[in-house]
């Protein structure tokens, strides 16, 4: 005899707003158990010739019935209901229902039989939502959000000392967050009061010194009145706000922060040096003003500014007719010589790791796999801050807790989407558009998105400032007067990849049939524009190193194929879509890049993908394999295993042994200007194609990128 049957119907979720806090039941009023008189289970049991019968009881909830004998414990029931609800079985509570009669309700022990005829609910044990949450391009503080420590010991240390500091890194690296933890231990130790001011809003070049000195008052005014009188729609100037800060009006030393300094660049000249010369005098004369210190925050162009102001200051010197006198400090960032850099802080897996453990500790209910998807995440971040919180936002907002449920519904080209969505990461991509007319420019981008990285000298780095301040690009010194540079995040190369293509006057053959895409040719007709001899180009080796780069095979495939896809089948409504995921490879300094290839064939939304490699051994092909089982797994996706070859009389030919996975050996001859590909299915058919070799000389491009 079976204890359970069952019926699966549909599970509510309902959030319950009481004043200020927000609770969440999940189960709407809960599993109501009743005994229905008229629906029974004649389950007959034989004792000494006796039969005996036992009476049903019926669980409802929300379109779901699950029927049980009556007699059952109630722990059973919990059981079977915590998993099918996905409920921690210390959550739920079964209580017996009130009768005609009007006894009063009350909660059955674990061990309790349940008795037809009566009426039960198992409820749901209500639970706080987590007051924290992940930051999405803000600053973090660890009582309202998931919190990683940063380091600032040396950034408090010199602003308890009154030194006037200016804190640089790329958009979205950290910086306000680290100022927020430094200005929370500098109360603790400093005697000085702390003033935030979070940038110049609406900063325009139309602004006079007025407008300036007006703004940084009202702002003032605003965070501390008890220190700084309101103007009272006085005109200011800089000798007005120099004023605020005497001794005689201010009795307690202040340290002034000033984040978002960068908004400074939309001033005009004139009140940019105004601003330095008059914050320059505030420090010197520190006998009659209580501006004890000051921290800049910004991103790299505000040191560019800084050192802007000093070389002006040396030209106006020598027009002057005499020589320019730095004095004893480091002047050239004056009146900010102290310099501290964010340039390259980013999260661990192991941080990203302790995040998502955080929040599964905040939610004891459900069951977070950590591991996997904080792994997943920082394949498509690799740590950059502001991406990881954002994706971490991502998952709470869709209760994204499985690896399987995160993988579904938040590939790269979807949450790409979230992210890039948002102002702050729009204008990433606004940026590099806006780059498209600059022919040094244009070419910079494309050498960094057809490779891993590049190696840069310092004299280089100068020109790409304003591509590391956005945030697009990111640079690691790894020795003296070189840099490793590469675009920043994989999220990041993967939305400027689904941008790019390459536009050819070139034209490929006729389809078997313009309304329907045949993959194989397509694939054909993609290696065919390719030059045989890429197997030797420079720019399809790894940086630094020997051997083939397998990123750069399959961006030059992935743009080939977009191209002959839009050509083919103009009408047919297909998409590429790119994803690019950082792989950590054991005992090698840099990470490697993957660019995994998802073709929608259009109206009929069927799928499937590209895995290259380039000059494959036995071993790497079946590993390979092995990755797009996991990837037709994670996708519902037929996956075709391409290894590109040259000259090669044994190619490695492969059966897959998967009927979702077909192997390509791409097998070029440059001496004949021929390619021979080969495709294998499980059953080990082949089909062999002999092509000649038309290469494309097009011209790369960012048409498709949306900002």
């Amino acid at each position: 005899m079976e204890h359970i049957s069952r019926e699966i119907g549909v599970s509510d979720t309902v959030d319950l707003v009481l004043g200020r806090r927000r609770w969440r039941s999940e189960l709407v009023v809960a599993c109501v158990l009743r005994a229905d008189l008229q629906c029974r289970l004649n389950m007959k049991r034989c004792s000494g010739g006796a039969e005996q019968h036992m009476e049903a009881v019926e669980v409802y909830n929300a379109g779901r019935k699950w029927t049980f004998g009556s007699g059952i414990p109630a722990v059973e029931v919990m059981e079977h209901i915590s998993r099918e609800i996905g409920v921690s079985l210390d959550f739920l509570f079964l209580e017996m229902m009130p009768r005609d009669d009007g006894q009063t309700p009350f909660i059955l022990s674990k061990s309790t039989n349940l008795a037809a005829g009566c009426r039960y609910s198992v409820r749901v044990r209500m639970e706080s939502m987590p007051q924290r949450r992940f930051g999405a391009g803000v600053a973090v503080e660890p009582n309202a959000y998931y919190y990683i420590h940063p380091v600032v010991d040396s950034l408090v240390a010199d602003l308890r000392q009154g030194k006037f500091c200016v804190l640089c890194g790329p958009r979205q690296s950290g910086k306000s967050t680290s100022v927020m933890a430094a200005m929370r231990q500098l109360s603790a130790v400093s005697e000085a009061h702390i003033v935030y001011l979070d940038g110049l809003e609406g900063a325009k070049g139309k602004w006079d010194s007025n407008d300036l000195w007006a703004y940084l008052w009202d702002s003032l005014h605003s965070k501390c009145p008890v220190f700084f009188p309101d103007r009272s729609s006085l005109a200011s100037s800089a000798a007005q706000f120099k004023s605020l800060f005497l001794k005689n009006r201010l009795q307690m030393p202040v340290t002034l922060v000033l984040d978002e300094a960068d908004s400074l660049l939309h001033l005009s000249p004139s009140c940019i040096s105004e601003f330095f010369a008059t914050v320059r005098s505030l420090k010197n004369d520190n006998s009659a003003y209580n501006l004890f210190g000051f921290l800049l925050v910004g991103v790299e162009t505000v040191r560019d500014l800084l050192e802007g102001q000093y070389h002006c200051r040396v030209k106006d010197a020598l027009g002057q007719g005499r020589e320019y006198m730095p004095g004893s400090t480091p002047t050239m960032l004056s009146p900010f010589p102290h310099d501290h850099v964010l340039t390259s802080t980013r999260f661990t897996l192991e941080d990203v790791e302790s995040l998502l453990q955080l929040a599964a500790a905040d939610r004891p209910s459900v069951r977070i796999d950590v591991k996997e998807i904080a792994a997943s995440i920082f394949q498509w971040t690799g740590g950059h801050k502001g991406l990881t919180g954002t994706c971490l936002a991502y998952l709470v907002q869709e209760q994204l807790w499985t690896f399987k449920d995160w993988i579904r519904r938040a590939e790269s080209y979807r949450l790409g989407t979230y992210i890039f969505g948002q102002a702050t990461y729009s204008r990433m991509l606004a940026f590099v558009k806006g780059q498209e007319g600059i022919s040094e420019a244009h070419a910079l981008i494309f050498k960094l998105l057809e490779s891993e990285g590049l190696y840069y000298e310092d004299r280089m780095l100068v020109k790409l400032r304003d591509f590391i301040a956005n945030g697009v690009l990111i640079a690691n010194e790894i020795e003296d007067g070189m840099h490793y540079v590469c675009i920043s995040t994989p999220l990041l190369r993967t939305a400027l990849l689904r941008g790019c293509m390459i536009t050819s006057e070139s034209q490929v053959d006729p389809p078997p049939s313009p309304h329907i895409l045949d993959r194989k040719w397509l694939i054909v007709q993609a290696v065919k524009t390719i030059d045989g001899q890429i197997m030797c180009w420079p720019e399809c080796m790894r940086a630094g190193e020997k051997g083939p780069s397998e990123y750069a095979h399959q961006f030059l495939f992935m743009c080939r194929l977009k191209a002959v896809l839009r050509q083919a089948y103009p009408f047919l409504g297909a998409v590429v879509l790119p994803e690019v995921k950082e792989v950590v490879v054991p005992g090698e300094m840099r990470s490697l890049m993957r660019l995994d290839t998802l073709i929608r064939d259009g109206p009929s939304f069927s799928k499937f993908g590209a895995e290259l490699l380039a000059n494959g051994t036995l071993d790497q092909i079946r590993e390979h394999i092995l990755r797009a089982i996991t990837y037709h797994d994670q996708h519902s996706a037929q996956v075709f295993v391409i290894n590109f070859c040259m000259d090669m009389a044994d190619e490695h030919i492969v059966v897959p042994k998967h009927d979702s996975i077909i192997f390509c050996s791409v097998n070029f001859q440059p001496s004949s200007s021929s390619v021979t590909v080969t495709f294998v299915n499980f059953t080990g058919q082949r089909d062999v194609f002999v092509q000649q070799l038309q290469h494309w000389s097009g011209q790369m491009c960012l048409s498709d990128l949306v900002p």
